[in-house]
């Protein structure tokens, strides 16, 4: 998934993007409470880009992983 206001974010540590993640969470509900579907529509696409990169790193760290155990 693309967001134009989003940058690449392999340029950032695991922390980063979940710190950012909690925060737009944060946004996420604030914005439920005052209703505006708009809103909400832009944060939950930012929320299921970073969602979908930490993933990727999870799955990659994962492969690695089974890399290393391969070996023994």
């Amino acid at each position: 998934m693309f967001h134009p206001l989003i940058g690449d974010l392999s340029e950032f540590k695991d922390q980063d993007i979940e710190n950012r993640l909690l925060e737009l969470n944060k946004k996420y509900y604030a914005a439920a409470r005052l209703g505006s579907q708009d809103l909400l529509t832009q944060l939950l696409t930012c929320i299921t880009i970073y969602r979908e990169e930490l993933g990727k790193r999870h799955t990659r760290k994962l492969k690695d992983a089974d890399n290393d155990l391969g070996q023994l």
